[in-house]
């Protein structure tokens, strides 16, 4: 018997000197034919990696790791990551108790779920049959449905599918009102979706299209904002430094003269005393 080996393996880095980088969940496209894939960390970071990356102008030292979304870095391992059908640049990832969604050109999430209380995420993905559909598998038994057509604070439905934890999560590709659950005691659940979960309109992608941008814009706005804001803070700091350096030397100023009046006034005194003997 011969061992299984891998066939090819690489490191990965931290852009930039900042260390390794330890892999958590890696997605591909299906079907894809170039040599990218995205990836989570066991800290939270998204990354982007080329394994067949090679010096160039660009990219001098040849590092795979292209790029890293670290925003949402928590120190713990992501749950999970999944890559939208219909949108090439659009990332999901799930964190313990919510989960973000990125655009490869912003640097920080599009979107960041609500909080969710009493239980944590364990798996979850985009719908390849509506761009807008995301389910989420949770510990306590049930599962998020979120639609980003009709809301995107909140999930539009919950249902409960077991009363174990949630290990796994997958969508039919064929049959699209068709989804696979598993639990942790290892029982599988079949669910059939109803109709306006897996039957999309004809302007769906359109109004996700104008979603991304619009979140775009408001993320760009934003950091703008915060700039600004920092800028007028760090003016603000040193107005307050400089009216308190000013206070402080014209303090000295006046106990300087307060003191030269004293001592005027014990030379007087002195020279009176004098006199008059």
């Amino acid at each position: 018997m011969y061992p299984w080996k891998a066939n090819y393996a690489i490191q990965l880095n931290r852009p930039e000197g900042g260390g390794q980088l330890g892999g958590n969940h890696i997605v591909f496209k299906k079907k894809q034919i170039h040599s990218q894939f995205f990836g989570t960390s066991d800290e939270g970071d998204l990354f982007l990696v080329d394994w067949t990356s090679r010096p160039t102008d660009e990219n001098p030292k040849g590092e795979m790791v292209l790029k890293v979304w670290s925003s949402e870095r928590s120190y713990r391992p992501c749950v999970g990551v999944d890559r939208s059908k219909f949108f090439d640049d659009i990332i999901l990832v799930l964190y313990d108790f919510y989960f973000c969604i990125y655009k490869t050109n912003v640097d920080v999430p599009l979107i960041s779920s609500m909080v969710i209380s009493g239980a944590h995420i364990t798996c979850g993905g985009f719908s390849p049959h509506r761009p807008g559909i995301i389910i989420i598998g949770r510990s306590d038994g049930n599962i998020d449905i979120w639609d980003f057509v009709d809301q995107t604070h909140k999930y539009i439905f919950q249902y409960p599918v077991a009363p174990n934890i949630l290990t796994f999560l997958k969508f039919h590709e064929e049959i699209p009102n068709i989804i696979a659950v598993g639990d942790i005691q290892g029982t599988l659940h079949i669910l059939e979706l109803p109709k306006n979960l897996y039957k999309r309109s004809g302007t769906e992608e359109k109004v996700l299209i104008d979603l991304w941008d619009r979140e775009c814009r408001r993320v760009d706005y934003v950091q703008k904002r915060w700039v600004l804001r920092d800028d007028v803070d760090k003016k603000a700091r040193e107005k307050r430094d400089k009216e308190q350096q000013q206070a402080e030397v014209k303090k000295d100023s006046k106990k300087k003269d307060d003191d030269k009046t004293e001592d005027d006034l014990e030379e007087l005194e002195l020279s009176l005393i004098h006199i008059s003997e």
